[in-house]
């Protein structure tokens, strides 16, 4: 059996030139190449690039086993999983670095997020938000707390950072798949 292919950072124009951990998970989920694939909900598939292009060349080799999970994570219209992500991984980052009120300020602006939403489940349920305030806040805000989660890792040394990225994206997975799987069931419970 052939070993797995090295991961590398960054984004490549062909799988002959390398490929990251998101470019692993377009070609398992049989689209085209590319390190944005439609199979992952953007906020999660931006995470893991970051942590990708993060860790050190022998620590990203272990990111390999979370190809399969990111791509079972689908786009969410609604904006539940980016908000759920953004709030598990400013939890997670502030457990490892400390407070940081720029993180703490995502950690809020995600849980009224979500308690919005949970109020107004009807609404959220019947109507994708798609291109508005959940596309939106997936594009800024969220991708923006994200990017502030990595700069406040990369203070920790190599060895402690690795860890924490590979910690960061297994949360946020855990996040996001609650979040689908909680939605599944009350889409399930509702017909």
């Amino acid at each position: 059996m052939a070993a797995a292919p090295l991961l590398y950072p960054g984004s490549h124009l062909t799988s002959e030139d390398g490929a990251c951990l998101m470019e692993v998970v377009s070609t398992l989920a049989g689209e085209d190449f590319s390190d944005h694939p439609r199979c992952t909900d953007p906020v999660v598939a931006a995470l893991a690039r970051l942590v990708n292009d993060e860790m050190t060349d022998q620590a990203r080799q272990s990111l390999w086993p979370l190809a399969r999970k990111l791509a079972g994570i689908p786009r969410d219209t609604h904006g539940r999983v980016a908000a759920s992500v953004v709030a598990a991984v400013t939890s997670a980052a502030v457990a490892q670095v400390g407070p940081s009120r720029g993180l703490d300020r995502h950690h809020r602006r995600a849980t009224r997020r979500l308690a919005h939403l949970a109020r107004r489940p009807e609404r959220a349920r019947t109507r994708p938000l798609g291109r508005g305030i959940a596309a939106l806040y997936a594009r800024g805000p969220a991708q923006h707390a994200l990017t502030n989660c990595i700069l406040g890792l990369r203070r920790l040394p190599a060895p402690a950072r690795d860890d924490a990225l590979a910690r960061l994206l297994a949360t946020a997975l855990d996040a996001a798949t609650q979040t689908v799987q909680n939605r599944l069931l009350v889409t399930d419970h509702r017909n």
